[in-house]
């Protein structure tokens, strides 16, 4: 009988234990989710408020097409530049943190654009 009192004191002093441990470790893990967080850098945060500006463009193009108020070949070179200028900003930044396969397809998808831009405005 007293060996069980033994086995559960020792069970009860191993879970404190353990669960302190666990408190520590992610104490640690939230400081540094918080630090990372507040070290957000204003490149990024300007790269993903262009691709939402982006997309309010787009929207805006296609309803200033479909009421027929502009000409499609007005649409598209803004449409171009406003993909050249995001996706550069996108490369940029991929470029800075060293993802270099990100960087390379942002700037082929430029080329694809001017690409499509010069058969749109200018058919074979």
């Amino acid at each position: 009988m007293g060996n069980k009192n033994k086995n559960t004191k020792y069970k009860d002093k191993t879970r404190e234990r353990y669960n302190k441990k666990v408190e520590n470790l992610n104490k640690e893990k939230l400081n540094k989710v918080n630090n990372q967080s507040k070290k957000v850098d204003k490149i990024d945060d300007i790269i993903n408020k262009s691709s939402i500006v982006l997309c309010v463009l787009l929207v805006v193009f296609s309803l200033l097409y479909l009421f027929k108020l502009v000409q499609l070949n007005i649409i598209m070179i803004l449409l171009v530049i406003t993909v050249a200028i995001q996706q550069g900003l996108v490369s940029f930044g991929a470029f800075r943190n060293k993802n270099y396969v990100k960087a390379l397809f942002s700037i082929f998808v430029i080329v694809c654009f001017l690409i499509a831009f010069k058969y749109v405005v200018n058919p074979v």
